[in-house]
């Protein structure tokens, strides 16, 4: 069986910077059940029920089936947080001068990111209703409880 690590995600390095896992792998202890995996030291003889080798080989089995998922949802995250920066980015640039309360006011609110096919809120004029319910007939307070 093979270990987990860190770069089986290439999105986890985002926030799980080179340094840190070198010094996280230094104070790290290995799990004799499990070649190749470390966990931090003294967690196994703290928690014996908790990081006993059937658990971490149960975590490791759930980790290696759900990888390939994962990664590609954080990998949509990291381009959905990049459309988000950039296009917030934009509208600032755009409201250079303006206040809050000018109707030219621009926010990544109701911007569409056409290559993932999303808006972070349903388009301008559009009823919220038909945004969450496309063809629907419901008055909003019935939409609220589906």
């Amino acid at each position: 069986m093979r270990a987990m690590s860190a770069v089986d995600i290439p999105a986890y390095l985002a926030f799980l910077p080179a340094p840190l896992l070198v010094a996280l792998a230094r104070d790290a202890e290995a799990v004799p059940a499990v070649p190749g995996l470390l966990v931090t030291r003294g967690l196994q003889a703290d928690f014996p029920d908790l990081e006993s080798p059937s658990v971490l080989v149960l975590v490791l089995e759930v980790y290696q089936a759900l990888r390939s998922e994962l990664a590609t949802v954080l990998a949509a995250r990291t381009a959905d947080r990049a459309f988000i920066d950039a296009t917030t980015l934009a509208c600032a640039a755009d409201n250079v001068g303006r206040s809050i309360r000018d109707a030219a006011w621009q926010t990544v609110i109701g911007r569409k990111n056409d290559e993932a096919g999303w808006s972070l809120a349903p388009s301008l004029g559009t009823p919220i209703r038909q945004s969450l319910f496309p063809g629907s007939t419901c008055r909003p307070s019935c939409a609220a409880s589906r």
